[in-house]
């Protein structure tokens, strides 16, 4: 089968290469900050036991990240209601008017 390029392809119709699991933008993203991580940690010099100490607080401060980022995004959301209130509600007395 022809695909858009001329040349031939056994994907579907519809698929292209970075649908395929290990090509996609996210997943190059994913290996080249996993390899960044593994390089900084080799020339760290860790012990063993270091290792799971570096494991469990990065983690932890990845969730306390999510944690702010989403109290972060649930404000703004609520704040954004709030003026999408009183905008309606200013709307509704004009109209009255």
């Amino acid at each position: 089968m022809n695909n858009m390029f001329g040349g031939n392809s056994n994907l579907p119709p519809g698929c292209s290469i970075n649908d395929i699991p290990g090509n996609r933008p996210e997943d190059i993203a994913t290996e080249q900050a996993e390899d960044n991580l593994l390089d900084k940690l080799a020339k760290a010099g860790l012990e063993p036991g270091e290792y799971l100490i570096v494991l469990r607080a990065g983690l932890a401060a990845v969730k306390a990240a999510r944690q702010v980022r989403k109290f972060d995004c649930k404000q703004c959301q609520d704040d954004y209601e709030l003026r999408i209130d009183l905008l309606k509600n200013k709307l509704d007395r004009k109209e009255e008017e």
